[in-house]
């Protein structure tokens, strides 16, 4: 069977990996990267591209704003704050 062209039912696989496996923890406690150094680029067009900083030099000149630390899942201060909520009889009572 053939499917799209280009592949087939007789495919094989190289027996070793060609690249080492990521040494991930199984808790979020210790992560594999650092959060603090992932910047969010959107351009014009509303692509929108992750980019590591590798240099302390590259972390000073582009330093990690509020909406950054959000998709990140870090704790932002003063992003998104809600009003407080009000049941309905003190809404009728204001």
């Amino acid at each position: 069977m053939i499917l799209f062209g280009f592949l087939s039912n007789n495919i094989s696989f190289p027996s070793t990996i060609m690249w080492s496996a990521l040494n991930i923890a199984p808790t979020p406690d210790k992560t594999f990267t650092d959060y603090t150094r992932w910047r969010l680029l959107v351009n014009d067009g509303g692509r929108h591209t992750w980019h590591y900083l590798q240099t302390d030099e590259e972390v000073e000149r582009w330093p990690q704003n509020e909406v950054d630390r959000f998709w990140l899942g870090m704790k932002t201060v003063g992003l998104f704050r809600t009003p407080v909520a009000f049941t309905y009889s003190t809404f009728v009572s204001v």
